[in-house]
């Protein structure tokens, strides 16, 4: 079900809240959306698990099924066309430092889909810049636009922003615009937000090793998404050997910038 609503006081907010916990068939795993993808904390309820999310200027509610999601060959995934890599690599070179928050975070879990949107588990290790984190911290990541796992579309694609997710074990360096806005009353792990840039840039995660791959895979009928199967071991997607080159060539020049440990 889904329906729309002004922006409403917390206070009131809360007592729908309450009041659809009555209203949700028993049993099962709900996502209770509130607004947009500023934010995800986790609220249990009697009737399972629903997660809350707030947009800046209106109320929308929609209730479905929430599980994680397997990633598998059928999803697809955009490269950046080699003639923007240059300039998204400038462009991206000179406003990620400015970021607020920068940090190296390390992922304990893998990415979880949130109806259009998605966030990731992490534990920070380092705090380079910014206030509000500690290492050791455990935090959730997300991006308000341009980061997602859409099932449900034909065909299903990971809209991950030419970088490809982080995977746990491993470490990253990434920059974050600040925390998220939370609902009163709903402790939560508290949630980061990546910065949104006008013009195009990769999703700035940047691991601390080498992966090893850089496969370009010729796109075909979808624009200039490819098989995720083909790329999956990428570290960042372009339709071009050059493309690749200048985003590890972005990414060695901001690790160089903030090393581990120092």
């Amino acid at each position: 079900m889904g329906f729309g609503l002004w922006l409403l006081p917390s206070a009131l907010r809360l007592k729908l809240a309450q009041a659809l916990q009555h209203a949700l068939p028993p049993g099962r795993l709900c996502l209770l959306f509130l607004g947009g993808f500023l934010f995800f904390p986790d609220l249990p309820l009697p009737c399972g698990k629903v997660t809350i999310v707030l947009l800046h200027d209106s109320l929308r509610l929609a209730v479905g099924c929430h599980e994680r999601l397997h990633i598998t060959q059928d999803f697809m995934v955009a490269e950046l066309s080699g003639e923007m890599c240059a300039d998204a690599c400038q462009y991206a070179a000179q406003e990620l430092p400015k970021s607020p928050i920068i940090a190296r975070v390390t992922p304990t879990e893998e990415p979880e889909p949130l109806c259009r949107a998605a966030r990731q588990k992490f534990q920070v290790l380092q705090v380079f810049k910014g206030e509000g984190l500690t290492p050791g911290d455990t935090i959730y990541i997300g991006k308000e636009h341009g980061w997602s796992i859409l099932p449900n579309r034909n065909p299903s694609s990971l809209e991950y922003g030419y970088t490809n997710a982080p995977q746990p074990g491993r470490e990253y360096l990434v920059f974050l615009s600040g925390q998220a806005e939370i609902v009163d009353g709903f402790p939560t792990i508290p949630t980061y937000l990546m910065p949104n840039f006008a013009r195009v840039t990769p999703t700035p995660f940047f691991c601390y090793e080498d992966l090893g791959t850089m496969e370009v895979v010729s796109c075909d009928d979808y624009g200039t998404y490819v098989p995720y199967s083909q790329v999956s071991g990428n570290e960042f997607f372009s339709t071009s050997q050059e493309g690749l080159e200048r985003m590890l060539e972005l990414k060695h020049s901001l690790l160089e910038q903030y090393p581990k440990g120092v």
